[in-house]
């Protein structure tokens, strides 16, 4: 099994659509990975409320998956929520201190 980091760029790398190196969809495997990732990293709010970005992923996460889409279009997430899916799934964007 690949290590954690490695396999959050192999995911990415592997299954999300590309233009010209601009990111057109995400898939559902992608959120759901990205909440968890989130929940680890960040503990819940006070009620087991989730993490701010792992609740901005939650909406299109539960949409997708009533709608039984495997892939989220990436122009109809906001900047948050992109914001959110790159944070966890491309080591190097993470903001470190």
């Amino acid at each position: 099994m690949l290590p954690r980091a490695s396999m959050r760029v192999w995911l990415h790398v592997a299954v999300t659509h590309r233009k010209g190196g601009i990111v057109d969809s995400y898939t559902v495997d992608q959120l759901e990975r990205a909440i968890n990732i989130w929940r680890a990293k960040q503990v819940s709010d006070k009620d087991a409320a989730l993490c701010r970005p792992a609740s901005l992923l939650a909406e299109p996460y539960a949409l997708a998956i009533i709608e039984r889409r495997s892939t989220v279009d990436a122009s109809t997430l906001s900047a948050d929520q992109v914001d959110a899916l790159k944070q966890a799934l491309e080591p190097d964007s993470i903001k470190r201190n």
